[in-house]
């Protein structure tokens, strides 16, 4: 069973120069990422009141064998960690 943090679970992630996640900071350890396994562009609700959603969203596999999802909000320019893959 995965976890999951529908709003997102804050993280603070090291960037290559493509913005590409290099490493991350969560669960009090940093996680060095082996491998993007996959990367796609998400922008939806600029109709809505409360504002859009537009994000990178990255599925990344850690040098320590954890597959997750994390997101960079390209609004309010913050990380996060969404998912954890079991």
């Amino acid at each position: 069973m995965s976890r999951f943090w529908p709003e997102g679970r804050p993280i603070e992630v090291r960037t290559a120069g493509s913005g590409t996640p290099q490493a991350f900071r969560c669960f009090g350890r940093w996680w060095a990422v082996a491998e993007v396994c996959n990367r796609w562009r998400i922008r939806q609700g600029w109709w809505r009141e409360e504002g859009e959603c537009w994000r990178d969203d990255f599925k990344l596999l850690t040098r320590q064998g954890m597959l997750c999802l994390v997101f960079h909000d390209l609004v309010r320019d913050a990380w996060f960690l969404e998912r954890v893959y079991d």
